[in-house]
């Protein structure tokens, strides 16, 4: 029951999760798939991608890892730096539910159009701070 509550008040976030998912099958992108477990989230998907530069991003309980970033660090690395950052967003989603997509994903497009460093900006040292906190299975 609290799982469907969870999906339903990520819903937005959640449904476009699962079509990047499953278009990313579709065209034959995903290399790896790996469920892990959050404090504050619980079970989140961690979807390794096979294009798209270097990049990552969090869309309810899915976060999705480009490959570049992969390959082109160390796997220590990786997990210590990177995947606290994109879990730390899910929790942001977690608790702001469908707000998440107009508070957080619009303010941090914007900044990057106008040209402004996101990583400065609340949401991004937010995420660092609740994924380095909350996440133990990393």
């Amino acid at each position: 029951m609290m799982e469907s509550l969870k999906i339903l008040w990520q819903l937005p976030q959640t449904a476009l999760g699962v079509m990047i998912h499953a278009f990313s099958h579709v065209i034959n992108k995903v290399w790896c798939v790996r469920t892990m477990r959050g404090d504050i989230v619980g079970d989140y998907v961690v979807i390794n991608l096979g294009y798209g530069g270097k990049n990552a991003f969090s869309l309810g309980k899915y976060i999705f890892i480009c490959s570049d970033y992969s390959l082109g660090l160390n796997r220590e690395k990786f997990m210590r730096d990177y995947l606290p950052h994109e879990y730390g967003h899910s929790i942001q989603s977690s608790w702001l539910g469908p707000a998440f997509i107009v508070v957080i994903i619009s303010s941090l497009l914007l900044r990057s159009v106008l040209g402004k460093a996101a990583d400065k900006y609340w949401p991004e040292k937010q995420a660092w701070s609740l994924g380095r906190k909350y996440n133990h299975d990393i």
